[in-house]
C-alpha cells in the first residue's frame, strides 16, 4: 500500500498498477493499519524530508516501528548533503526543444538554517506548460545523517545497514549522494 495524503495526487496514481501497491489516502503520523502487520516501510525519494518538523518525523518512525511484523524492516532515503548544497539563483538546470514541443527549468535554491530548511524555487515555461509559465516552491527540512540515525533508534528501532547510494556502496558522509538506512523494530 502507498500512503499518500492528497487526493489531487491519488487521482495520477495508474489505475493499471493496482497489484503493484494499493493507493491510500492517509498521512504516516496516522497510518490507518494493525499493529504488527507490515513486512516493508518505505520512506524513498527523500520523503522524510517533507516532514518539516523533526518531531513529526519521530513520530512517523515511531509509528513505522508499531506497524512492522518481526523481521519487517524499514527503509530510509534522506540527503543530508542538503546541508552543504551551495545556495544559487535561478540556474537553467535544462531546456528541452524538439518538435515544437519546450520546456525550461530555472531554479533557485536557498536555506534558512535557523529552521534548518531548504528551499527549491523552480519556473517552468515552455510549449508544455499549461499557460506557458508554472511556478513551484519546494521546501524540505535539513536532516543531518546523525539526526537520522538518532531518530531512529529513539523510535523503537535497531539500524542494520546504511549505504551511500542506491549500488548499496558504503556510506561516506562527504562524497555520498545519499543516505539509505535499513531498520527494523527492537524486539
Amino acid at each position: 500500500m502507498g500512503l499518500e495524503p492528497a487526493s489531487a495526487m491519488l487521482g495520477q496514481w495508474p489505475r493499471d498498477r493496482s497489484e503493484d501497491a494499493v493507493p491510500v489516502r492517509a498521512v504516516a503520523q496516522r497510518p490507518p493499519f494493525r499493529r504488527g502487520s507490515v513486512d516493508l516501510v518505505l520512506f524513498p525519494y527523500n520523503g522524510l524530508h517533507c516532514i518539516l518538523d523533526r518531531k513529526e518525523r519521530l513520530t512517523v518512525l515511531e509509528e513505522a516501528a508499531v506497524l512492522l511484523r518481526p523481521g519487517g524492516v524499514l527503509v530510509a532515503e534522506t540527503c543530508p548533503q542538503f546541508h552543504e548544497r551551495p545556495d544559487e539563483a535561478e540556474k537553467v538546470r535544462y531546456s528541452y526543444s524538439r518538435d515544437g514541443k519546450s520546456l525550461r527549468l530555472l531554479e533557485s535554491v536557498s536555506h534558512d538554517r535557523t529552521v534548518g530548511r531548504i528551499f527549491f524555487d523552480m519556473v517552468y515555461t515552455g510549449s508544455i506548460v499549461s499557460g506557458g509559465r508554472a511556478e513551484l516552491r519546494l521546501e524540505l527540512a535539513l536532516i543531518s545523517a546523525g539526526e537520522l540515525l538518532e531518530d531512529i533508534r529513539c523510535s523503537g528501532m535497531n539500524v542494520f545497514c546504511v549505504w551511500g547510494d542506491f549500488d548499496l556502496s558504503p556510506w561516506d558522509g562527504e562524497t555520498s549522494p545519499r543516505l539509505l538506512v535499513m531498520a527494523g523494530r527492537n524486539i
